[in-house]
């Protein structure tokens, strides 16, 4: 049991799966090459292997669910090639079904053994699966209302799209005796060790390649705060150059050579600079 700040969050743990059947929400949208359509990383899918081999070791009957892509999108593909990976890692036959809620993946489930796992084809060929929507009509979706009958608990390892009202997240907990897989349980153990000690000062890093995502932290000081973070105008301000830099760096095949490369230089100044002024304003500061 995962605790956080007044939550008590289930883990595998927790929970008898042993002769049940298991749906397991995992995160493997990768990295996919525009040309060949083949996968371009492993990692996400070898850290899921571990929540799904430690599942089957229990003798439960292992249902696979994930996304890839957005529909119209160049890494909008099967997941059919994320079954074998998955298959390598795991060490043995993830059984790739080329179906989400129709007849053949509810027989294939109907008939799933303990010990066995099964993944499912792409959520997102489901519409409901592309819009998120209230948390509680979400139970009421035909994702949850096909499958949910079908399997005994739900597993959520797919901490990287948890933010989302989405079907897969958040319609299978209001359902099915639920908890979070290794991956889910690794990443809110580090948050709880935000929320939960009284240790201060604190860092928050964000990484990834969604600026507009990190700029909407200088918007959030109040949330924030009550985990003994204050982001500072110095810090969105060299959010905001790290922005600008993305514009430019995303325009270079439009842009002409030399007016690119000082522009590139003036940003990664501005955004050195401003990081080094909200340094010395903050330091010494005891949140």
């Amino acid at each position: 049991m995962i605790k956080v700040l007044d939550m008590n969050i289930p883990t595998l743990d927790d929970i008898n799966v042993s002769g049940k059947k298991v749906i397991v929400r995992v995160d493997i949208n990768s990295p996919v090459d525009k040309k060949t359509k083949k996968l371009l990383d492993y990692s996400r899918i070898q850290a899921h292997s571990v929540t799904i081999r430690e599942l089957i070791d229990k003798k439960a009957g292992v249902v696979i669910i994930s996304h890839q892509g957005r529909p119209g999108d160049d890494d909008f593909i099967s997941l059919e090639e994320h079954a074998k990976v998955m298959s390598k890692y795991v060490g043995q036959e993830i059984e790739f079904v080329d179906d989400v809620i129709g007849p053949y993946s509810r027989e294939r489930i109907r008939n799933l053994k303990p010990g066995e796992a099964i993944m499912l084809q792409n959520l997102r060929l489901i519409s409901e699966e592309t819009v998120e929507g209230p948390i509680e009509s979400q139970k009421d979706t035909f994702i949850v209302k096909t499958l949910a009958p079908l399997v005994d608990v739900y597993v959520n390892d797919a901490f990287a799209t948890a933010h989302r009202s989405q079907p897969s997240l958040v319609g299978f907990p209001l359902v099915l005796p639920s908890a979070a897989g290794r991956v889910m349980e690794k990443e809110i153990s580090a948050l709880s060790k935000i929320f939960n000690e009284p240790d201060r000062p604190k860092v928050f890093v964000l990484g990834g390649g969604k600026v507009p995502d990190s700029l909407k932290v200088s918007r959030v000081e109040a949330a924030f705060s009550r985990a003994g973070l204050v982001v500072s105008l110095w810090s969105a301000a060299a959010l905001a150059a790290s922005y600008a830099l993305y514009f430019i760096v995303e325009s270079l095949p439009r842009m002409p050579a030399a007016v690119a490369l000082v522009l590139s230089a003036i940003s990664l100044a501005a955004i050195l600079i401003l990081s080094l002024g909200g340094r010395r304003r903050d330091v010494g500061r005891r949140f």
